[in-house]
């Protein structure tokens, strides 16, 4: 894992890897491979530049409430321009897609931003 995180990133990844509460999305969230220290989302490879988040080499402005609707199972703290880019990221990721292949069976905790 990269230690030169900013604040944010770093903030939202220790605490996911920490996790003990069911706070965070380890089901259909960000997938951490301990062996290539390399992140996922959905089909996508997740990096981090300064706090912006990058899928699959598209940057993304890094935002609290972004990242509340990335890492979180119920975000509270994000604004409607949050939640256009969350829906920009479903739609590149297919994070939205049971086990991102099945393009048919769409999550239902994600339904409403569909």
């Amino acid at each position: 894992m990269n230690l030169d995180l900013h604040a944010l990133p770093k903030a939202y990844m220790d605490n996911y890897l920490k996790d003990k509460t069911n706070e965070f999305d380890l089901l259909y969230g960000i997938r951490f491979d301990n062996t290539t220290s390399n992140i996922t989302l959905g089909n996508a490879k997740m990096d981090f530049k300064g706090k912006d988040i990058i899928l699959n080499d598209r940057p993304y402005v890094g935002t609290p409430g972004l990242y509340e609707l990335i890492f979180k199972c119920h975000p509270t703290k994000y604004n409607d321009k949050d939640a256009s880019t969350y829906y920009d990221i479903l739609q590149q990721t297919n994070v939205y897609k049971r086990h991102d292949r099945d393009k048919r069976k769409v999550l239902l905790r994600l339904s409403g931003w569909m």
